[in-house]
């Protein structure tokens, strides 16, 4: 659940997450006003799933992080996948550059990635565009190994600021 507050802070929260999370709640015997409500919608782009998700949020004592800690945290999930393989290292760069480097601080109004040290990472969601032929297999391999050993670094440069939340 604390992965899902950091992605509704960061705004890149899909609705359906929290309609799947409702559900498991349910499944586990877990019920509440908001749980109901967020299990039963029908439309979820309505602002009242979002009320809904905050008050699970509060009721189980989870409180967002800022936006530069949650950007790690979900930075830290994506950099595990793509470690572990359960990320393809192209499909990790995309989510960086989609999840993170383009997310805007409402309160800064600068980039979120600016300052987290994904520079090299946000270069090679790049090096992938420019493959030239697109399909040449040992230039995509020698990205795939960048990407793999940039998302190592990061990792072991950037400890986690607080409770890791999944």
């Amino acid at each position: 659940m604390g992965l899902l507050a950091c992605r509704r802070r960061l705004g890149i929260l899909d609705p359906e997450d929290i309609v799947d999370l409702a559900s498991r709640l349910m499944d586990e015997g877990v019920w509440s006003a908001a749980i109901d409500e967020a299990y039963d919608y029908v439309y979820p782009w309505h602002t009242d799933l979002w009320r809904a998700f905050d008050t699970i949020l509060a009721d189980h004592g989870i409180v967002p992080p800022p936006v530069q800690v949650a950007a790690q945290i979900v930075l830290r999930k994506v950099m595990r996948c793509i470690l572990d393989g359960s990320l393809a290292p192209r499909a990790g760069v995309d989510r960086i550059h989609e999840d993170v480097h383009h997310v805007v601080d409402q309160f800064t109004e600068q980039y979120v990635g600016d300052g987290l040290g994904i520079a090299q990472l946000i270069g090679l969601h790049w090096e992938y565009d420019d493959l030239y032929p697109p399909d040449d297999p040992t230039r995509q391999a020698l990205i795939d190994a960048a990407v793999l050993e940039e998302a190592a670094a990061w990792l072991a440069a950037h400890p986690l600021p607080t409770a890791d939340p999944d």
